[in-house]
C-alpha cells in the first residue's frame, strides 16, 4: 500500500510548525528569548495553540474542518501580520540561527499546510 504523499507532507509540516512553536514558546517561558506580546499574551503561545488545534484534527472525525481552519486562521493571521510588520519595521519576529525571521517561515508553512489540507479534503490529485 502506497503512502499518501500529501498526508505525509501535511504531517511533516504540522510537526515542524508545532516543533518551532514549542521551541519559541519554551524559550519565551524561560525568559531567554521572549516573543512579542499583545495585551500581555505572548504571540508564540497563540501560534502554539493554533498548531495544536491543527494537529488534533488529524485524529478527529467530527468537526475536523472547522477546528482545523480555526487553528489555521489563527496562525495564518499572526504570520501574515508578523511578516507585514517585519517588512515594514523590521526586528518584530524572532529569528532563527541564520537570522531569518520566523514569521516568514511560519507564513510559508501555514500557506502550504492550508493548501495540503484543502487538497486532501477535496481529493484533488495534483
Amino acid at each position: 500500500m502506497l503512502l499518501n504523499y500529501k498526508k505525509v507532507l501535511l504531517w511533516g509540516l504540522l510537526a515542524l510548525g508545532l516543533y518551532g512553536a514549542l521551541k519559541v514558546s519554551y524559550l519565551t517561558w524561560r525568559g531567554d528569548s521572549p516573543c512579542p506580546s499583545v495585551v500581555g499574551i505572548y504571540i508564540c503561545y497563540v501560534v502554539l495553540t493554533g498548531y495544536l488545534m491543527m494537529v488534533v484534527t488529524q485524529f478527529l472525525t467530527s468537526f475536523k474542518a472547522v477546528v482545523f481552519y480555526l487553528g489555521w486562521i489563527i496562525v495564518f493571521g499572526i504570520a501574515l501580520l508578523g511578516t507585514t510588520l517585519e517588512l515594514m519595521q523590521g526586528n518584530i519576529c524572532p529569528q532563527n540561527s541564520s537570522g531569518l525571521p520566523l514569521c516568514y517561515v511560519s507564513l510559508f508553512f501555514i500557506v502550504v499546510i492550508g493548501l495540503l489540507f484543502w487538497i486532501q479534503r477535496k481529493n484533488v490529485d495534483v
